[in-house]
């Protein structure tokens, strides 16, 4: 069942975008997919989310990365830095640290010990769930 929320799909299009898309995506882009302004964009996705489109962005990207340097653990910071469109390696690892809490060497390593995967939970807001691909923001 397709949703009607605006929101939801603006998640659902942000969730599915190929690693290459998500490098250059903007609001600006997706309030033109979604032909709408990027003022209203931002207006009706925070009412409805409690989160900035921007913010669900970064945290969709630092998602993906975390998962990325799990599963390749050679890939270097630098070289996951530039896959998200970071302007440099020292920026993506503050951005990182303040949504997971550690720098990206060491959430891998803490992750990955001995080859078997450790659960760890990012810093995430309370209200805010992962719910299938993407997150669902409960207003209870």
């Amino acid at each position: 069942m397709k949703s009607t929320n605006l929101s939801d799909r603006i998640i659902d299009y942000i969730v599915n975008l190929t690693l290459e898309e998500l490098r250059i995506i903007t609001i600006m882009t997706i309030a033109k997919h979604f032909r709408i302004s990027k003022m209203h964009l931002i207006q009706i996705f925070k009412k409805q989310k409690c989160i900035t489109p921007g913010k669900f962005l970064v945290r969709e990207k630092m998602y993906r990365a975390a998962s990325l340097m799990e599963k390749e653990r050679e890939i270097t910071v630098k070289e996951v830095s530039a896959k998200f469109g970071f302007s440099t390696s020292d920026y993506f690892i503050r951005v990182f640290k303040k949504h997971f809490g550690m720098p990206p060497c060491r959430y891998r390593d803490l992750r990955t010990k001995n080859g078997k995967k450790i659960a760890y939970k990012p810093n995430v807001p309370i209200g805010l769930a992962v719910e299938e691909k993407h997150l669902a923001y409960n207003h209870e």
